[in-house]
């Protein structure tokens, strides 16, 4: 019988708070997630169901397995996200993103490119309402390109998000018109919806850890990172605020969830310009 103290036993698995603890540190070191004790149960049942797929009945040897990498790593971190999001959601942002890159093209008839950054992207649905909102640009001003780059750390998101396939109930938040803009005629089965081709041509997905940003990454005008910070403490927000003020360009802008606020520094070296949505101003942080 293992000494600590259990949270949770099934009549297979123990789990207990010592486990608890080595779950919530590895969730902080890999990627940044803070995760609380008030979070044990739902953990739990993620890790047992599976622990019971890969037939394996003790934590602590399934732990050892994570150690090394490779497949079960990627399967394990999936466990420990939260992945909620849909087309449009948070609609004041995608107007504001409107509004400004039309302001910028009527002062220019330069050809002029956006890229924008969509980290977090969970299944895609973020990417993919930019996506339109500039393709819609495209049409008025035919001297505007764009691209867009969406990552998310969970593989089988990205799975997802580069398929663009999406099923009838994740799509009941969009009207007829959105519908006919973002979707193909079906070529899918009943219920199925599929994203166009020039929009899915202007995404790219990559797995990136938001810890463990690479310079090749590159710069950006506008970055959305939408409920994702939430999930990390204040130290690791702030480590995050720098990576995100060296990658947007002067005057960019950062886009974050309803619930979320910059801290610390970063409130000196962005601008409030809407709903949480801060312009980048000169300087370093």
């Amino acid at each position: 019988m293992r000494s600590d103290r259990s949270v949770t036993v099934s009549n297979d698995i123990e789990f207990n708070q010592s486990d608890f603890e080595k779950v919530s540190g590895f969730a902080k070191n890999e990627i940044g997630l803070t995760i609380s004790e008030a979070k044990t149960e739902l953990l739990y049942s993620r890790i047992a169901r599976r622990m019971r797929l890969v037939g394996e009945t003790d934590f602590e040897a399934y732990f050892r397995s994570l150690e090394v990498g490779g497949c079960e790593e990627k399967h394990f971190i999936s466990l420990l996200t939260t992945n909620v999001t849909s087309f449009f959601r948070e609609g004041h942002h995608f107007e504001l993103l409107r509004k400004i890159i039309a302001r910028k093209c009527e002062l220019t008839a330069e050809k002029t490119h956006f890229r924008i950054w969509s980290a977090g992207c969970s299944s895609g649905q973020e990417a993919y309402s930019i996506a339109l909102v500039l393709d819609k640009l495209c049409s008025v001003f035919p001297h505007v390109d764009f691209d867009i780059l969406a990552s998310d750390v969970v593989e089988s998101m990205l799975r997802k998000a580069k398929s663009g396939q999406y099923l009838k109930e994740e799509t009941l938040n969009l009207d007829g018109s959105r519908l006919g803009e973002l979707f193909c005629q079906s070529r899918l089965r009943v219920g199925e919806f599929e994203v166009k081709p020039k929009l899915r041509s202007r995404v790219s997905f990559r797995n990136i850890n938001l810890m463990n940003i690479g310079a090749e990454v590159g710069g950006f005008d506008f970055i959305f990172c939408r409920n994702v910070v939430i999930y990390f403490d204040r130290a690791t927000q702030d480590l995050l605020w720098k990576q995100f003020h060296c990658r947007i360009k002067d005057g960019g802008v950062l886009f974050l969830g309803q619930a979320e606020r910059l801290s610390g520094v970063a409130e000196k070296h962005f601008k409030k310009i809407g709903i949480t949505a801060f312009e980048k101003t000169k300087g370093n942080l």
